[in-house]
């Protein structure tokens, strides 16, 4: 029986030997030497991501865990180089087109793998959170995660790191034929990409107003905070104002949001400096960026966040003012 062609150029030939498992793929070529020597490499189609170049080569991004370690990786193989760039672009595009290539992630979160393992079977997901691993021991999301060579490798055994981690999401529901160590795991993640988050900000830890004591809390990937009271998120009214802006501008309303980006003053140690009027009790933290120069003249850019509960008290207002100062 012949092998099923995907893709058939004078450079690349894409088969599929194997009829019970179509998707296990050999790529085919010669290389560019003197004389040209044919070499071949394999790929489970479903595990591929992307096809990408490299000056002559043409580089396939996935999971190749099932096929070893091939030139220090688990996550690329080389084919080529070819005999110029537009061969390997030609090459690129067959196997794109052939294969449905690139795919991209969907971001979702750990909770939502977690909670509803069967919805996301089969796709291709970007998320972060905490893995488990140690002695048969890979957990992710309530799920069995298999990252490529050396995912973690500086964390000891038992440890719990916080990952990003992109790659192939699968689940069933055989309870008896699950996944990872003795098939125990219902789903796994098969990970092209497993990278540790960087550490946790420091941040102003608490404020209170008018009784109210206010936290702040940061989403898993740490660039975006909002403000909590008795554990329980505060809906915020936002608010940008700029010295530089028209009138107009600077006197916008305050509109809804659920987060926001992380901003410099967040990192700071200092407390907010609180002040009582009789509009109502405000919270402000200020922060003086390095000077910088303009047309020659040395400006300090500066950020002030102001906080403030609504009348209600159900919901805060915060206020980011940009101000810059040429008189320093």
């Amino acid at each position: 029986m012949s092998e099923k062609r995907i893709v058939n150029l004078p450079e690349l030939v894409v088969t599929a030997p194997r009829p019970l498992r179509p998707e296990i793929l050999r790529f085919s070529w010669r290389s560019m030497t003197s004389p040209p020597v044919a070499k071949d490499t394999w790929a489970t189609s479903t595990l591929l991501v992307r096809a990408e170049l490299r000056k002559t080569s043409l580089v396939l991004v996935g999971c190749f865990q099932a096929y070893g370690d091939e030139n220090g990786s688990q996550t690329e193989r080389v084919i080529g180089p070819f005999r110029s760039e537009a061969s390997a672009a030609a090459a690129r595009d067959a196997v794109e087109a052939a294969l449905a290539l690139p795919r991209v992630p969907q971001r979702v979160s750990a909770h939502e793998l977690r909670a509803d393992p069967a919805r996301f079977d089969g796709m291709v997901v970007e998320t972060t959170g905490p893995w488990s691993k140690g002695f048969e021991r890979s957990s992710f999301a309530g799920a069995w995660l298999i990252g490529p060579l050396g995912s973690g490798a500086s964390a000891g055994a038992g440890a719990v790191v916080q990952v990003r981690a992109c790659g192939f999401w699968h689940c069933k529901d055989d309870e008896d034929n699950g996944y990872g160590h003795l098939g125990a795991s219902r789903a796994e993640l098969v990970a092209y990409e497993v990278a540790p988050l960087p550490p946790k900000p420091e941040a102003i830890a608490k404020v209170e107003l008018d009784g109210v004591v206010l936290t702040f809390e940061q989403n898993g990937d740490y660039d975006e905070w909002r403000v909590v009271a008795a554990g329980v998120p505060l809906p915020m009214l936002f608010k940008e104002t700029d010295d530089t802006r028209p009138e107009a501008a600077r006197l916008a309303t305050h509109v809804p949001v659920a987060w926001l980006p992380l901003e410099t003053f967040l990192g700071l140690r200092e407390p907010f400096a609180i002040y009582r009027s009789p509009e109502g009790t405000r919270a402000r933290c200020s922060h003086r960026n390095k000077p910088v120069d303009i047309q020659g003249t040395a400006c300090y850019s500066g950020e002030t966040l102001t906080l403030t509960l609504d009348g209600s008290g159900r919901a805060v207002r915060v206020t980011l003012h940009h101000d810059f100062d040429a008189s320093a």
